[in-house]
């Protein structure tokens, strides 16, 4: 009995011991590699040079407020990325440091699924992504593999595989990092689901996106977000393929106190900066939407797109537009297009706007420095509530600076603008097509003298 006594308790203390070495390693390895002021180097927790997905999982689940990710050597002394599998992120109070130079890169051959995300925060509220101080040589990455998820013998078609989710988050600040060859958007921000609780707070600044697969950025829901100081360029792969992209997800989706300044759009196959407008239902609040100091270069289509608000008994959105010291140049189609915005929908204001679309005669019979087209899919009814501060066109090409074209006619349409054209008696007229006749109140000046 005393022999059997001895020999349960070593197998108790036997069990025990291997059970706090190994089973209870990760506890004991997260505790050590938090320090004090709760920062952590997600290489404490492991790396892999073909996937570090659960060890970035690790140090997400630690105590941790603060997870860096630092270089990375291989043998051959080059540095190799931190690769991972789509990540869903749920806890808050998380900053996640990226050194300069380290790339955060999507596992090739994963991201089957049609919403996989690279990052993705769900209602999650204080939230940081931040780069190295701006103007360093090499930024940090997140890239993809578009032309893998573009090959559809490959991958299901989606257009929603991105590299940033925000979904119902709150207090988010992201910047100094450059975001590339995504197969949705770079950066995707909207309620987790209808009715939920709309992202808040929210600063994106100083980012470069390039080549990204819907839009360079969709906003299709948020309250008091600034976007500051952002490169976005070569937005190409399935509709819209803007830069940017306003656009509702919900009947309950929020647009209020949006600001996008100091920034520069480049070549984007759809158009530069869209509003589409037509999921936002009567369960919304006002909208209240700022463009300040933006150029928009290039592009296969539209400037300026905004359309798909309808009129007051479907959409009673008060609020306003307003664009802001604005030059939009050389895209290919429209300089400005307005698509089914009813004179009873929100306040559009341009102030202080440049439209100068490109002169190639490939669209000059079908396109215009400012174009609408007051019907089709929706009964938007009589479209206007535009108003111009100092409108400049300056087209080289012998066209109306004005057309519209529809069941409906244009109302509401005020302000002054200044056309430079080399044929005023062409470039200084409105071209209505409209099924009945539009009503617009314009001072127009033109002085074809000032083209250069």
């Amino acid at each position: 009995p005393i022999m059997h006594t001895h020999t349960t308790t070593f197998a108790y203390l036997f069990f025990f011991f291997f059970f706090y070495l190994f089973i209870d390693i990760d506890a004991r390895v997260s505790s050590n590699c938090v320090d004090v002021q709760g920062v952590a180097d997600v290489s404490c927790f492991g790396y892999n040079a073909n996937d570090s997905t659960p060890f970035i999982l690790k140090a997400i689940a630690s105590s941790a407020t603060t997870i860096r990710f630092t270089r990375q050597s291989s043998s051959s002394s080059s540095i190799t990325p931190w690769i991972m599998s789509p990540i869903v992120v749920e806890r808050n109070d998380l900053t996640l440091l990226v050194d300069d130079g380290v790339e955060l890169l999507a596992l090739r051959g994963s991201y089957h699924g049609v919403s996989d995300i690279m990052l993705k925060f769900v209602g999650c509220h204080n939230i940081a992504i931040i780069g190295p101080a701006y103007g360093m040589t090499v930024t940090p990455t997140f890239r993809m593999w578009q032309q893998d998820y573009a090959d559809h013998s490959l991958y299901k078609p989606s257009e929603h595989r991105h590299a940033i989710g925000l979904l119902g988050t709150s207090n988010v600040y992201i910047s100094d990092i450059s975001i590339s060859q995504t197969g949705g958007d770079a950066i995707y921000i909207s309620e987790a689901s209808s009715g939920g609780p709309s992202p808040s707070n929210i600063t994106l600044q100083r980012l470069y996106i390039d080549h990204a697969y819907r839009n360079g950025m969709t906003i299709a829901s948020a309250q008091n977000m600034t976007v500051d100081d952002v490169y976005i360029s070569n937005t190409n792969g399935t509709s819209p393929q803007s830069a940017i992209d306003i656009e509702p997800a919900f009947q309950t989706s929020t647009l209020q106190n949006i600001i996008i300044k100091n920034s520069i759009l480049v070549n984007s196959t759809g158009g530069q900066m869209t509003f589409s407008l037509e999921n936002i239902g009567n369960k919304s609040s006002s909208i209240d939407i700022l463009l300040c100091n933006l150029t928009l270069i290039g592009g296969g289509n539209y400037g300026i797109r905004i359309a798909d608000l309808g009129p007051m008994d479907l959409y009673p959105q008060a609020g306003q537009v307003i664009i802001r010291n604005v030059s939009v140049v050389n895209n290919e189609r429209d300089g400005l297009l307005i698509g089914e915005w009813s004179y009873h929908a929100a306040h559009v204001l341009l102030q202080n706007v440049t439209l100068s679309p490109s002169s190639s005669s490939l669209y000059t019979n079908s396109s215009y420095p400012v174009n609408f087209l007051t019907g089709g899919t929706s009964s938007s009814g009589p479209n206007g509530n535009i108003h111009f501060d100092a409108l400049t066109i300056v087209d080289r090409s012998s066209r109306p600076w004005l057309h519209a074209e529809g069941p409906y006619p244009v109302m509401d349409l005020t302000g002054d603008v200044k056309v430079f054209t080399p044929q005023p008696g062409i470039g200084c007229t409105f071209l209505d097509h409209t099924a009945i006749r539009s009503i617009v109140n314009v001072t127009l000046e033109c002085n074809p003298k000032e083209i250069i």
